[in-house]
Order: structure tokens, then C-alpha cells, then sequence
């Protein structure tokens, strides 16, 4: 389910980059009222411009992500301290905190409030993000949980603190929903300070460390995909994770990723609610991959998990919090599959739901025709260095004794590390 979503994945953030830069152009030109048909060519445009600079500069993409991360998160306080001193006038705490306007075409408020709760929904970072770096680090059973605590905790201030702040520096809540900007971040900038100028610059301070976290989220994506086809669970798994000569990056990947995103363009195109679908359908495929392994821990009352790793904590809790978050998960699948305005029809449908049975079918369909009688899972053994096997060499000219280079059952060469165990072996012990 997760590799399906990140074939999809990649579509809904490229069309809100390109939003974002379309944004600041229209800011800066109040007449231009944008069609969608625009902004596809320029997601089209900008889909190809990544995979040229993933192939041409993959060798350079980790520190280039690491100066785009740090420009990103400073980026955001920016921008909040903008709208915060700059605000002319600000919003009253009844408005932000505890006011209620239902606005979505739906007579429910309920069903309203679930709405305004999957839109803040993508905001949120999924934790295969962060599973996909434990082949880049040392002692990934440590490292990867505290990413995750960091990612979260992360994801909770930042958001919380820029829609808090949005909320304040609004003060016509009827210009923003009319707003002709391809995304209603324009118009609350532009409200905020009153400046195009300041509107442009700040749209622009996200938009462009943006796009370098763009590459790095399609090299997570090939990353998922790649690990998964290893498993051997698919026809023409080797083709597909080719490692070619000079990029370090397995290339066929990204081309099918590329003409994914090729043909999801046309959604955006289609209907008037492809950006909410193209955000929803890997988003929807990621929470309902996630059930499986939650599931499990229920249904075996944790005993499907092994007793290693640095982090435990009582079994009985565990699964009560496993239990929890299939809730939660279902609650969060539903939510990315509701219609989004009334009253519904083909044109505005919420077609993420058609995305979901896609993964579902396709999943089983798989399993069923090839993967049940191909899939070679990780082999612990192996992965811990137990059965490596190697032979010293002696240089015939200085005598030298040199150690073999080891490899684990993934055939990746292992000498960096003591224990011998590549970053795939290493994922394996969380697995």
C-alpha cells in the first residue's frame, strides 16, 4: 500500500509547489486570473525539471536537502514573525478559537468540522519519511524512533503555530475564500501586510527551499518503492531497481515515478477537486497501510513484535495504543475520502476513495498471482552478520593484508560499520 501511495505521492506536492510559485506571481499581477490548464503545464514543466536534477546532481541532493531543511524551518519563523509585527490589524480570539462558520456548501456541521480536519491533515509528515533514512544511519533502532518523536513533535509547533498565526492576521474572511490566487496563502499574506511585495518575498521564502525538498521527497519515494521491490514481490522487480553507473539512485524508478506524475497532471486538469485528490489519494493509501502492522499487534496481542531494540514499554500498553490508533487510522481514511463541497457531483467528487479500492485490489491481486510464491523476506541471520561469509586478501607486491569487503543478502557492501550490517540489514530488526 505504501509504495502504491508513493507512486501517487509525489503529484500532490509538485501541483501545491507550483501553487506556491503561481501564487507569487499573481500577487504581483492582480489581473491575471489563472486557469488550471496553466498551472498543469507548469507542473508538467517542473515534474520533469526534478527528475533532470535527481538524475544530474543525485550525488549532491543530501547536503543540498540539509541546507533546504534548515532554510525551511527558519523560513516559517520568518514568516510568522512577518505576519505577527507587520499585521496591521489582527483577528479577535473569539474568531480564532472558538467562533464556528459552516461554509462548506453541507447543511451538518459536523460533517464540516471533519472537513477543516483532513485539510490539516497534509500538513503532517508520515513516518515512512523517516523509515526510508535507517539505510543513511548508524544504529537505526535508536536513531529512527526519535526521529520520529522529533518529526512529530515538529509537525505539532509548526503547524499549530502557523495556522494559529494565519488565523489572527485575517481580517476578511469573505476576500479570502473568493480569492482568484491559485492557493489562499496569497491573499492571506497580502492581507497580513498589506504589501505585494512582502506577499511575494514571503511566498517565495517557502517556494524555493521547497523545491529542494521536493527532490528529496521523490528520492524518499524511490527509496520505499525500492525496498519494497527487493522483497521480490512484483514482476520485473529487477529491472526496476537497476542501479545504473553514475546516479546513484535507481533510475527506472524514477522514470515510472515521472510518467506517474505525468498522467495524475490530468486529474488536476479534469476536476475541479483534482488538488484535493491528488493530496488525498497517497495520503489515504499511506494511514490504510498502516492498519496492517497495527492490526497485527492487536489481533496477536503483541506477540508479532520481537523483544530487541532500545525502546520498550509494557506490553498491555502497547497494544491499547495500537488498538487507538486503528481508530484513529480509520477515522483518518474517512476523513480523505469526503466530498468536499455540495452538492456532489462527478465534477467535484472527492475521487481519493476510487484510489483506496485501487490499493486494495491491486495489493491482493499481487500477493495472490506472484507475491506469495516470490517473496523473500529479510533473513535475520544474514542481516546481522551471522552467516557473512569473506576471505582476507594479501597484496603480492607489499604484503599487506587486506579484509574483504562483506556484503549482506541485500548485495550491498558493508565496510563501514563494526557489525558488518548495511542499512537494509539494520531496518530489518525494527520490521
Amino acid at each position: 500500500m505504501h509504495t502504491i501511495g508513493v507512486c501517487f505521492g509525489p503529484s500532490g506536492a509538485l501541483i501545491g509547489m507550483v501553487q506556491l510559485f503561481a501564487t507569487a506571481g499573481a500577487v504581483m499581477h492582480p489581473n491575471w486570473v489563472y486557469e488550471r490548464w496553466q498551472l498543469m503545464l507548469g507542473y508538467q514543466g517542473a515534474n520533469l525539471l526534478v527528475a533532470l536534477l535527481i538524475v544530474y546532481m543525485s550525488r549532491a541532493l543530501s547536503i543540498m536537502n540539509r541546507i533546504a531543511v534548515v532554510i525551511m524551518f527558519l523560513s516559517l519563523f520568518v514568516v510568522i514573525g512577518f505576519l505577527v509585527g507587520r499585521a496591521a490589524t489582527t483577528a479577535s480570539n473569539s474568531f480564532v478559537w472558538s467562533q464556528f462558520e459552516n461554509r462548506s456548501g453541507f447543511s451538518s456541521n459536523g460533517y464540516c468540522t471533519l472537513l477543516g480536519i483532513g485539510i490539516a491533515l497534509y500538513a503532517y509528515g508520515n513516518p515512512h519519511w523517516i523509515c526510508s533514512l535507517s539505510d543513511d544511519v548508524e544504529n537505526a533502532a535508536r536513531a529512527v524512533p526519535i526521529a520520529f518523536v522529533a518529526q512529530q513533535i515538529g509537525n505539532l509547533v509548526t503547524v499549530f503555530a502557523f495556522l494559529v498565526t494565519a488565523g489572527y492576521v485575517i481580517t476578511d474572511y469573505d476576500a479570502l475564500v473568493e480569492s482568484h490566487f491559485p492557493s489562499a496563502i496569497g491573499a492571506t499574506f497580502e492581507q497580513a501586510l498589506g504589501s505585494q511585495v512582502g506577499a511575494m518575498v514571503l511566498l517565495l521564502l517557502i517556494a524555493v527551499p521547497g523545491l529542494v525538498g521536493l527532490m528529496s521527497y521523490y528520492n524518499v519515494c524511490m527509496m520505499v518503492a525500492d525496498a519494497f521491490l527487493r522483497t521480490h514481490s512484483m514482476p520485473g522487480w529487477e529491472w526496476l531497481t537497476r542501479r545504473h553507473p553514475g546516479p546513484n539512485v535507481p533510475l527506472n524508478i524514477l522514470y515510472c515515478l515521472t510518467v506517474i506524475n505525468l498522467l495524475l497532471g490530468f486529474i488536476y486538469l479534469a476536476s475541479a477537486e483534482g488538488f484535493s485528490i491528488l493530496l488525498g489519494a497517497p495520503g489515504v493509501l499511506y494511514f490504510a497501510g498502516y492498519l496492517v502492522p497495527l492490526v497485527a499487534h492487536v489481533v496477536t496481542k503483541g506477540k508479532n513484535l520481537g523483544h530487541g531494540g532500545w525502546f520498550k514499554m509494557p506490553r498491555k500498553l502497547s497494544v491499547g495504543l495500537a488498538a487507538f490508533n486503528t481508530l484513529t487510522m480509520l477515522f483518518i481514511v474517512i476523513c480523505l475520502c469526503l466530498p468536499r463541497s455540495s452538492p456532489i457531483t462527478a465534477a467535484n467528487m472527492n475521487w481519493s476513495v476510487l484510489f483506496l479500492v485501487f490499493g486494495i485490489a491491486s495489493s491482493i491481486v499481487l500477493w495472490t498471482s506472484y507475491g506469495r510464491s516470490n517473496y523473500e523476506g529479510v533473513d535475520l541471520a544474514v542481516a546481522d552478520a551471522i552467516e557473512i561469509e569473506a576471505t582476507d586478501t594479501t597484496d603480492a607486491e607489499s604484503g599487506q593484508i587486506h579484509k574483504s569487503t562483506k556484503v549482506c543478502q541485500h548485495n550491498v557492501p558493508c565496510p563501514k560499520y563494526e557489525d558488518l550490517l548495511c542499512g537494509r540489514g539494520r531496518t530489518s530488526r525494527m520490521s
